[in-house]
This record gives C-alpha cells, sequence and structure tokens, in this order.
C-alpha cells in the first residue's frame, strides 16, 4: 500500500519504492550521473589537450628558442666581429668574449663556435678550440650558401664536431649566417639544450594546464551546486504540490458537507413540507383541492426549483472565465435571508482578470455563507473596489465576530481556511479581520 508493489516470487520485504521520494531520487541520480559524465568528459579532454599543447609548446620554444639566437646574431655579433677577432688578437678576444657572455650566452646554451668559410673556428667558449679547422658541417654549407639560419643536432662525428660534449643526440643546433663589415661571410653556430627547452616549454604546459584545472573545478562546482539547488527544487515543488492537494481534497470534503447542509435546510426541508401539505386531507365537503391551494403549492415548487438552480450555479458556474462577477455577486446577495440587509458596491473601473474570476466568486460565496450561517449580523456588504495594484474584494459585516486564530479551525470558518491557502497558491492575497463582538472582514486582493 501507499506507493508500493511486490514483484512475483520475492520476499515479503523485498519492494520497490513508488513514493513521493523515488521521482526526487531518480532525478539526484540523473544529475549525479550528468556529473559524473562532465568529469569524465572534462578530464579526458584535458589529458588529451595538455598532449597536444606539451607537442606544440616544445616545437614553439624550439623555435622561439632559435629565432633568439638568429635576432640577437642580428643585433650584437654582426656588428662586435672584427678582423682582430679573427686573426686571434687576445684583446679583441677577450672584448668579443664579454659581448658573448653578455648577450647570447642563455641557460639553454650548450656551446658556441664562429665559422669561417674555410672551416676554421674563430671564436669559441672552450678556447682550446679556437683557431682549429675542420670540415664544414653540412648544416654551415647550407647556411653559407643559403644566408638561411639552419638547424640540426645528433652529431656524433669527432672529425666534424670538436664540442663532442655539447654536440650529442640531446642538443639543437642553430646555424646563423650573417656578414661581417668587410664583407666576408661567417656563421654562428649555438647548441642549445634541448632538455632545458623542453623543460620551459613544460612548465608552460603546468601552468596552462592549472589554469584549465581550476576553470574546469569552477565548472563542476557550479553544475554540482546548479544541480543540487535544480533537486532541491524539485523536492519543494513536489511537498507543495502534495500539500495544495491534500488541501483541496480537505476543500472538497468541507464542500460536500456544506452542498449536503444547504439541501437538507433548504430544499429538502421545503418539498418535504410540500409532500406533507399534500398528503394532509382536505377539509369541508369537497376534496377537490381549490385554486388557490393548488396555486401556492405551485409557487412553493416553483420556489423550490429556483434555489436548487441557484445552488447547482453556485457550484458549477457554465464557464470560470465568462462569469459576469458584479452580477454573481448581486445574485448572491438577493437569495440572502430577508432579515439580512445588503448592500452592492462596485467602483466604474473595478474589473477581475478571467484567471482570477472564479477564486473572487468562491471567496464571496463562502464570506457570505458564514455571514448567514454564523455572524447573526443585521447587515452586511460587498464591495468590489479598484486600487493601485488591481482589484479587492470586501465582504463586511456587523455580526458578532470571532477570534481568527482560535475559531479558524472550526468546521464553520474552515472553508475561508482553505479559499486563502488557494489565494496564496494562485499569488494572491485574501486576509481576515475580526473579533468578537466586531463584526468581520473578508479582503481578497487580486492583480490586475
Amino acid at each position: 500500500m501507499g506507493g508500493m508493489f511486490r514483484s512475483k516470487g520475492s520476499d515479503d520485504d523485498e519492494y520497490v519504492d513508488l513514493g513521493a521520494h523515488s521521482a526526487t531520487a531518480s532525478l539526484g541520480r540523473l544529475v549525479l550521473g550528468v556529473w559524473i559524465a562532465s568529469l569524465v568528459a572534462i578530464v579526458t579532454v584535458s589529458v588529451l589537450h595538455v598532449w597536444i599543447m606539451r607537442r606544440e609548446l616544445r616545437e614553439h620554444e624550439t623555435q622561439r628558442a632559435v629565432n633568439d639566437v638568429r635576432d640577437r646574431v642580428d643585433l650584437t655579433i654582426e656588428h662586435d666581429v672584427t678582423e682582430a677577432l679573427i686573426e686571434g688578437d687576445p684583446a679583441a678576444v677577450e672584448a668579443f668574449d664579454a659581448v658573448v657572455q653578455e648577450h647570447i650566452v642563455r641557460p639553454t646554451t650548450a656551446g658556441l663556435a664562429l665559422w669561417t668559410k674555410e672551416g676554421r673556428i674563430a671564436y669559441s667558449l672552450d678556447p682550446a678550440f679556437v683557431g682549429d679547422g675542420y670540415d664544414l658541417p653540412d648544416e654551415v654549407v647550407a647556411a653559407l650558401d643559403t644566408m638561411q639560419v639552419q638547424t640540426g643536432g645528433g652529431h656524433e662525428d669527432e672529425a666534424r664536431a670538436p664540442e663532442l660534449g655539447w654536440k650529442s643526440a640531446s642538443a639543437i643546433e642553430v646555424y646563423a649566417p650573417f656578414v661581417t663589415s668587410w664583407g666576408e661571410r661567417m656563421v654562428w653556430e649555438v647548441g642549445l639544450e634541448r632538455d632545458e627547452v623542453s623543460q620551459q616549454a613544460n612548465r608552460l604546459v603546468v601552468v596552462v594546464a592549472l589554469l584549465s584545472a581550476l576553470g574546469a573545478g569552477l565548472l563542476l562546482t557550479t553544475q554540482g551546486v546548479m544541480g543540487r539547488t535544480l533537486v532541491g527544487r524539485h523536492e519543494r515543488e513536489r511537498a507543495y504540490r502534495r500539500w495544495l492537494t491534500q488541501r483541496t481534497a480537505e476543500m472538497a470534503v468541507v464542500e460536500r458537507r456544506q452542498i449536503a447542509a444547504d439541501l437538507h435546510d433548504g430544499v429538502v426541508q421545503e418539498l418535504t413540507g410540500i409532500a406533507l401539505d399534500l398528503e394532509a386531507p382536505i377539509t369541508g365537503d369537497d376534496s377537490t383541492m381549490s385554486k388557490d391551494e393548488r396555486a401556492e403549492f405551485a409557487r412553493r415548487v416553483r420556489n423550490t426549483v429556483s434555489t436548487l438552480r441557484g445552488q447547482t450555479a453556485e457550484l458549477y458556474p457554465a464557464t470560470s472565465a465568462l462569469i459576469d462577477v458584479t452580477t454573481a455577486l448581486q445574485s448572491m446577495l438577493d437569495r440572502t435571508p430577508r432579515g439580512l440587509a445588503t448592500s452592492l458596491q462596485v467602483d466604474t473601473d473595478a474589473s477581475v482578470p478571467p484567471a482570477y474570476r472564479w477564486l473572487v466568486f468562491r471567496v464571496a460565496q463562502e464570506a457570505l455563507r458564514n455571514v448567514v450561517q454564523h455572524s447573526k449580523a443585521p447587515q452586511v456588504v460587498v464591495e468590489l473596489r479598484r486600487a493601485e495594484s488591481g482589484t479587492v474584494l470586501i465582504v463586511q459585516d456587523n455580526g458578532i465576530g470571532f477570534d481568527p486564530e482560535i475559531d479558524a479551525v472550526e468546521p464553520g470558518h474552515m472553508g475561508l481556511s482553505l479559499l486563502s491557502d488557494m489565494a496564496t497558491a494562485a499569488g494572491t492575497s485574501l486576509s481576515i479581520r475580526s473579533a468578537r463582538g466586531e463584526g468581520t472582514t473578508v479582503r481578497l486582493e487580486v492583480p490586475q
């Protein structure tokens, strides 16, 4: 019972919950599943992105190092190479070495060599190789021929690679050609540590990866918060719908009880009286009903039928949006007992939107019913006023009143309490002002 079912062949305690929390739990699992899927997708894309970015950054950093060598050669070396340096003058070598140390040497520098077109090393970081002649490496020859920067690496031939310590498979060799001030072509060879260049790229990768992880964390956190908010809102909405359904059911019970009381005290009593009068023996010698007697019975039957029709119209108007509020209010006042003085006051510009006409009708109906049955009021005034925010319905009597905080839960006033809940659900405001011995005022405000 109560939202559970049992599978055939299962144990007594093996049930599946189909209650109020199952939908929320399903939504929670869906949100969690989406969050986990997002996490997996972000991690996968991030790893792939970092892998690709690492390769691209390594190539970028290598090219940047090569361009840096070329720029520094163009801006510095080209103007500081002199004939005295080529001839091996110690003072010129010392001055040139100072320039190289300041402008050329970097943490990534593995080795340096200044080649003449004859294959002689005019300058090197290691003075032991200065002045020695070797076969020009292919890259130096290509640089001299094209006057374009060439790159290479991985030399293992001692005859062609005197600085064997830095000419290795892990080195990147850059050959930057230039023309001296006296017109001789030369090549500046710079060996770069591939590992150092890679580390620079890796540092950039780490920075970018951290920023990506921070962005992904913020995205997942925001998604998680939004998911929890969605589940919480869904649960609140379901709870509100359950509460509203319960209140509607309670109102239906009150309505049915009120209908039964109205029929019993009105139509049923009148029809019973007519039946008793018809069954009573006719006095006199003539047993035939007189014309006046028939007319009286016909009048009573018509009044009863009219009352029954009025109650039927109150129970279910043809279309809520087509209710003429002013006419409906006047009709309700016309059907009140003769001992109750009534008054209807309507502003000329007062207008009730179609969406709220049924609510205005029901509030007025319930308020008048309470006046007739409980207030003992000699007078009731119904007003329909134009307000800044919309239209206001006021039902005011000068009866005995009641205590809203205590008597509102009694059967006689339960209808207004339920209507207050309905008004709140519809986004309107229903208020009741009353005190014992001071009458009652019911006020409903609906938007324009």
